[in-house]
């Protein structure tokens, strides 16, 4: 309930809460709620992730009587380094300022050089102090580029950390925050490359060229926009190039997916093979708690539905088909791993309820054979992270829709 504002607003009032901490869009979604105006038992309100709009600050100070405090900094410092508390009529220039450095900090503005920028102008923002983490997991070059010895400091092994951020001296020794050294932006207080997501769109045949950019056409609304000039080539060689794209998108994955079906599962019960099912975050097997968790209320769900012929695309090791299965008249299971259909069908000769199942070797978008109107039902589970793209999606999707009763 943190991204809800009713909910939050309940709760404030109901537990008397003096003090929050949001990350600006949040917050911005909070003051739309003239209900926020309710909340008079916040003291403090404490803003932090991403950059504070100063028409943020504005709406705040016309919505609670409460102080403002806006703080900066990166994971790689234990989070916040800089303190600002917000002032009711500003006489700043329209821009909430990040700050000072908080106790055992040290901030130093660089240029290129490594020397300190004069007051006024921008310079990377530079970190010391007990803050800093050791460096990057597993990630040595990046540590060495990012965490830098410290010139500045007497104290042996001393470093500061590259933020990539740009900041000036205000007059008055405060710093104002002024963007990226890079393309790298803050949504939502997650960190995104935009470099990144242009080399993904760069991929893809009918794109020749393509920027990527942060919009905000609605303060505190902000959207990543991609724009895209398409290659020349005429469309009926873009259409081959695409589909030898899709062709070898699946292949890669249906190679992989052969090899750890051929692995030993772990699990003595043959209808809970979960030898696939990793973490995408570790790459660890998820614990078996989970998955148990996920596969029952999952199976409750569609059952819940009453389907008596049902498709399912993508079946993998069975842990739907063989629940589901059992409660249908007619059940048909696609894959496009043949080593999974062989220990299926071992799965179907040892469980009872099964021997009505048909089993089929096909990709997902492959509905050859298969008449109109057979099924009431066709479930596209996990298998759908594995599509090449929303092209495929919407050729399974299509098929899908035929072959089910209206």
């Amino acid at each position: 309930g943190h991204q809800d504002s009713v909910y939050l607003i309940k709760l404030i009032i109901e537990q008397n809460i003096t003090t929050l901490h949001f990350v600006p869009p949040m917050l911005h979604v909070f003051l739309e709620d003239p209900a926020s105006e309710e909340c008079r038992s916040l003291k403090r309100v404490i803003c932090s992730g991403e950059a504070l709009p100063f028409e943020l600050q504005e709406r705040f100070f016309s919505r609670l009587d409460a102080e403002l405090h806006n703080l900066y900094g990166p994971t790689e410092a234990a989070v916040d380094v800089t303190f600002w508390q917000c002032q009711r009529d500003s006489h700043l220039q329209r821009i909430v300022p990040i700050g000072r450095p908080i106790a055992n900090i040290q901030i130093y503005l660089l240029d290129r050089y490594l020397q300190p920028v004069p007051i006024g102008v921008h310079g990377e923002l530079h970190i010391g102090g007990v803050g800093l983490a050791r460096g990057y997991l597993n990630r040595p070059e990046l540590t060495t580029e990012k965490f830098i010895h410290n010139h500045f400091s007497d104290e042996q092994g001393a470093r500061l950390y590259k933020t990539g951020d740009l900041a000036r001296y205000l007059a008055d020794g405060n710093l104002e925050f002024m963007g990226r050294t890079d393309h790298q932006v803050k949504i939502r207080g997650f960190r995104i490359e935009l470099g990144e997501i242009e080399a993904v769109l760069g991929q893809h045949s009918a794109v020749q060229e393509t920027i990527v950019m942060v919009r905000e056409d609605q303060v505190g609304d902000k959207r990543l926009t991609a724009y895209v000039v398409p290659t020349s080539i005429n469309e009926g060689l873009q259409q081959i190039q695409v589909d030898e794209e899709e062709t070898e998108h699946v292949f890669h994955w249906q190679t992989l997916y052969e090899e750890t079906y051929n692995q030993t599962p772990t699990h003595q019960d043959i209808t809970f093979n979960i030898i696939s099912w990793n973490s995408s975050y570790t790459g660890l097997p998820l614990p078996e708690e989970e998955m148990h968790e996920w596969v029952d209320h999952t199976v409750e769900r569609i059952l819940s539905l009453q389907p008596k012929r049902v498709l399912e695309i993508g079946c993998g090791t069975g842990l739907l088909l063989s629940r589901i299965a059992p409660q249908c008249d007619q059940y048909w299971g696609t894959d496009f791993s043949q080593v999974v259909l062989q220990q299926l069908e071992h799965l179907k000769a040892s469980v009872n309820g099964l021997e009505h199942v048909n089993l089929l070797h096909k990709r997902a978008d492959d509905f050859e054979g298969i008449k109109t109107e057979t099924f009431d039902m066709v479930i596209i589970n996990s298998v759908v992270q594995y599509f090449p793209n929303i092209d495929y999606l919407l050729k399974v999707l299509e098929g899908a829709m035929k072959i089910v009763k209206a």
